[in-house]
């Protein structure tokens, strides 16, 4: 696994959802969720982000609360649980890349210990984006993981 530094992602207009879903739903969400938005009279302009908020257990499988942020191609009005969020910024982050969806649960994990050992300082939550999908079919999908560095001395 190659870990980056000093990395920026940056986008503008973007729609933010948030929702729940089944861990083995995940992809197939993000997938719906941007190619539906131009019932929005939106287009998506790049990738996906998306960050899990939270982790819910449950008997046969996790359920994620995701918040998906997709850049769109001009401003809007939020409405219900389409919030317009103007820009999204994240600077001297570190990050990898991953092909597997199970690994999203480990991606803090790995993010932070990295950090730690590197004498770094987490200080946003871990994102996502999904870089390369393909509706049910798991095995072509690519991930970036992302979390901003304080560059801070203290």
């Amino acid at each position: 696994m190659k870990f980056m530094q000093n990395r920026y992602l940056y986008h503008e207009r973007l729609l933010s959802y948030s929702t729940r879903v089944k861990a083995s739903e995940l992809i197939n969400m993000l997938i719906f969720a941007k190619n539906n938005i131009d019932a929005l009279d939106l287009k998506a302009v790049g990738n996906t982000v998306f960050r899990i908020i939270e982790i819910i257990p449950d008997k046969n499988e996790d359920i994620y609360g995701v918040e998906i942020l997709i850049p769109t191609d001009k401003a809007f009005k939020s409405e219900g649980q389409c919030i317009y969020k103007p820009e999204f910024k994240i600077s001297n982050a570190v990050s990898f890349m991953f092909y597997d969806v199970n690994e999203i649960r480990d991606a803090e994990t790995l993010l932070y210990g990295y950090a730690r050992k590197n004498n770094m300082k987490p200080i946003t939550d871990t994102y996502f984006i999904l870089l390369q999908s393909e509706k049910g079919n798991a095995a072509n999908t690519v991930f970036e993981a992302y979390v901003g560095i304080s560059n801070n001395i203290v």
